[in-house]
């Protein structure tokens, strides 16, 4: 039994959990959202009794904590595993060739999809404009271009084959699908897609506590009839029982409903690699299984404040976790945070020793003590996107300076980069609603959002994240921002809309029959001319640079390589940093640098101390003292000395301020990071703009560059993993912890 205050009613009730729900681990303080017909479980006395077996509602613990559907789909296997991936964000090892393959796949199918056009011709140019967008992973996986077309072209008469039969405007003979479980399980059906509503929709429902993306949001027409809103999953594996993909797509149905205002009741699986077509329908007992094991999760993931937050108990698997990826962490956070051994992780001492037998007690202690501090910095900036459903718009405008509210979609303004996968690769630009609720702004520029600024675009009526970006340009009265998707607005039912029988919305593509028995194909376009109408808000997205990979991070320098054994040695036992004399040759290279740049006895000794460091050095400078002058400086004496140099900061700005004083003294140099966040003058030194047409002229350009410039979170990018520097600057350094 547990208390709570009924914020509809406005007073206390009591809420009884029977069944499988008895197991939720409220505690005092948490929030709880019963979704669902609250008064079929009311009491005589106003008790509300949640039961399975006789109450058809949901209750979501914690809904402002809003869980992975991926992740949670993976949960059954290990809980452990699947809290350890929303808390910490891996660096990938090496690429795998098949998720690039299948990722291709993915952006072909969906291309085609959106254009309704699968003649060979049309899936040749599509394939063509996508590839150069993958050629940085086709890098790092070791495959040129003709490789990775030979792979997804296998695939592409299976999907002519789907289109063929499923792409129409009322199901055909022989498009058939398979019923994963329920009343149709002993049958097949047939159904046809007939309209697209979005593509790699982005939802995150406060309501049920989930976030996810969706491959295509369809219009699905089914033989016996009807249309419905379904979310449809592309699978690029051979594995056609995969209980997660099921489990996911039950997910979505949930996601698909709340943006949608109807009941979503199935979804489908398409595996071109067998040609199946699978019906996944949303089952009660599956649903309330996977709600109930995303409340258990919550209670690993909701914040702390101050307190560490715990893990899930081990697997106790030798199997299972020896083939986890995540098991390296996962036994560095079993020894430092729960002071476990073999014993309580259920391996043998083997297997145990492998992962921790090099970690000192001040190891664990360090990784304990980090670990506590991530997770109270976390929780202050969970609250602040908290912010976006628990308060309106205009108030948080108002009070807060983190949100634009009130505002219009210029869609004159719409740009499509056409660059696949880049995150800004949509721009667009927002300006004041004629009523606008923020009218006591005289300006944009009052906010706390600025040029840079990661963001989330959402609109009126508890349509969240419709679109995550960054801030591009700001004026007194208009933004403009770069986005990953395109933002459609609120769902818009066409006439003839039943939410039952008939769930039809604007479309971006729609097959349409005509008189005659044939069809035709109106394609809309990716944003509607309705979406004008539309409200919008933008909020400042405080979780963006989120402290999953500051976790990684603190991690990886524990693991068992022998490459981190330096970096415990350095920065965790404190062993001081050696020097060497500099040879006569270095010296005098110094010696005519600061001669010839007029650099004054401070800065010529930082470039001598660096030099002469065997393992680092740390330059502290009041501003105004030199300290970008002295790194530009710096980085000159290195290159030419033969050493290639890591240039890293906190801060975009940062990293061009140097950049910007070795930018036209012909050092072959690389800048990453996107072209929305690179100084005008630097851009030329984006790996885009160099021209570069194919995996080996992207090798040649990596490998002779001299100079790699990026922040510090651009860490992730695959040439630093295909090559190692002789030098690494970090400017700003304090910054970054």
């Amino acid at each position: 039994a547990v208390r709570v205050y009924s914020q509809t009613a406005a007073r206390e009730r009591l809420l009884l959990l029977r069944g499988e729900w008895e197991a939720t681990p409220v505690a005092i303080g948490d929030y709880v959202n019963v979704v669902g017909d609250i008064g079929r479980c009311a009491g005589a006395g106003g008790d509300v009794v949640i039961d399975s077996q006789q109450c058809d509602v949901l209750p979501i613990l914690n809904p402002d904590v809003l869980v992975s559907c991926t992740h949670l789909s993976d949960s059954f296997l290990c809980v452990r595993r699947a809290v350890l991936k929303e808390r910490v964000r891996e660096i990938s090892g090496e690429a795998r060739t098949v998720m690039l393959v299948g990722q291709l796949l993915h952006d072909l199918f969906q291309a085609c999809a959106v254009a309704n056009r699968w003649d060979g011709a049309a899936v040749d140019a599509e394939m063509r404009r996508i590839l150069p967008s993958y050629t940085e992973a086709m890098w790092e996986c070791g495959m040129d271009e003709d490789a990775a077309y030979r792979q997804v072209a296998e695939v592409v008469p299976r999907f002519q084959e789907w289109a063929q039969l499923y792409m129409h405007a009322r199901p055909r003979d022989g498009a058939h699908y398979k019923v994963h479980r329920g009343a149709e399980a002993a049958g097949e059906g047939a159904v046809a897609v007939s309209s697209i509503l979005n593509v790699e929709e982005n939802v995150w429902s406060p309501k049920f506590g989930l976030k996810g993306k969706v491959d295509l949001t369809v219009v699905a027409r089914y033989a016996r009839g009807g249309a419905a809103v379904v979310p449809f999953e592309l699978k690029t594996g051979r594995n056609t029982e995969n209980a997660q993909h099921r489990a996911q797509l039950v997910l979505y149905t949930l996601l698909l409903a709340d943006r949608y205002g109807v009941d979503i009741a199935q979804g489908l699986l398409y595996y071109p690699r067998t040609g199946e077509m699978v019906c996944v329908p949303r089952i009660d007992d599956e649903l309330r299984a996977l709600v109930a094991m995303r409340n258990t999760m919550t209670r690993f993931l909701s914040h702390a404040g101050d307190s560490m937050r715990r893990l899930p108990d081990m697997l106790g698997r030798e199997f299972s976790c020896t083939r986890c990826a995540y098991q390296p962490s996962c036994f560095v956070a079993h020894a430092a945070l729960e002071a476990g051994g073999a014993r309580s992780a259920g391996v043998s001492a083997d297997v145990w020793a492998a992962q921790v037998a090099h970690l000192r007690p001040a190891h664990l202690a360090f990784v304990h003590d980090w670990l506590r501090l991530i997770d109270a910095e976390e929780s202050d900036m969970m609250r602040f996107r908290a912010e976006l459903w628990s308060m309106a718009a205009e108030y948080r405008d108002r009070h807060t300076g983190r949100c634009l509210a009130g505002l219009r979609m210029d869609l004159a303004a719409a740009e499509d980069s056409r660059e696949v996968g880049s995150f800004s690769r949509y721009r667009m630009a927002f300006v004041p609603a004629a009523t606008d609720p923020g009218h006591h702004r005289r300006s944009m520029l009052d906010s706390q959002i600025g040029v840079g600024d990661p963001i989330i675009v959402s609109a009126d009526g508890a349509q969240y994240a419709l679109a995550v970006g960054y801030v591009v340009a700001l004026e007194r009265a208009r933004i403009t921002v770069g986005l990953d998707r395109p933002v459609r607005g609120v769902p818009k039912p066409l006439p003839g809309f039943e939410r039952a029988a008939n769930q039809v919305f604007e479309p971006v593509l729609d097959i349409r029959a005509v008189a005659g028995g044939g069809e035709e194909t109106v394609v809309s376009g990716e944003v509607p001319a309705g979406a004008a109408r539309d409200v919008f808000r933008i909020d400042k997205d405080e979780m963006k640079s989120t402290m999953g990979r500051v976790r990684a991070n603190v991690m990886r320098m524990f693991v068992a390589d022998a490459g981190n054994a330096r970096c415990r040695r350095l920065v965790v036992d404190l062993d001081p940093p050696t020097f060497a004399p500099l040879h006569a040759n270095v010296e005098a290279r110094v010696l005519a640098v600061q001669t010839a740049k007029r650099l004054n006895a401070g800065q010529a000794h930082v470039i001598r101390t660096v030099l002469a460091a065997n393992d680092y050095a740390l330059v502290l400078g009041m501003p105004g003292t030199g300290k970008t002058t002295t790194i530009a400086e710096l980085v000159g004496v290195l290159v030419g000395l033969g050493k290639s140099v890591l240039l890293a900061s906190y801060t975009h700005i940062a990293v061009d301020n140097v950049l910007l004083k070795l930018a036209d003294r012909g050092i072959p140099m690389v800048r990453l990071g996107s072209r929305s966040k690179v100084h005008p003058q630097l851009a030329r030194f984006l790996p885009a703009a160099a021209g570069l047409e194919s995996v080996q002229q992207l090798d040649e350009h990596f490998r002779r560059a001299r100079i790699v410039a990026t922040t510090c979170l651009g860490v992730t990018h695959p040439v630093f993993r295909a090559r190692e520097f002789d030098y690494c600057i970090v400017d700003e350094a304090s910054q970054i912890t």
